[in-house]
């Protein structure tokens, strides 16, 4: 998330949503954006992106665990004030 970086900002979610297709690249990339929020959500500006929403859509499609879940849901409650624009999407991949 460098706006000098060899990445797009536009491309980002697309190479996140790419790692993410994968077991290993879904729990790492998992890790990432909770590990990284604060960062992610001002780069991205959840505020008027759907970047965000859709990068949690792509990490979040093959979760299949009680644990996932409740990561999923423990991140949505802690940062639901945040996600503004991901909470659609936050929200529908908990059901």
């Amino acid at each position: 998330m460098d706006p000098n970086g060899i990445i797009r900002k536009q491309d980002g979610t697309r190479v996140i949503s790419s790692i993410a297709n994968n077991r290993i690249g879904r729990d790492l990339t998992w890790d990432w954006l909770r590990s990284n929020w604060n960062r992610v959500s001002e780069y991205f500006d959840t505020a008027i992106s759907s970047s965000v929403g859709r990068m949690i859509g792509s990490i979040s499609q093959d979760f299949n665990t009680d644990l996932k879940l409740k990561e999923l849901v423990d991140f949505y409650e802690k940062n639901k004030v945040h996600l503004r624009t991901a909470k659609k999407d936050t929200e529908i991949a908990m059901q």
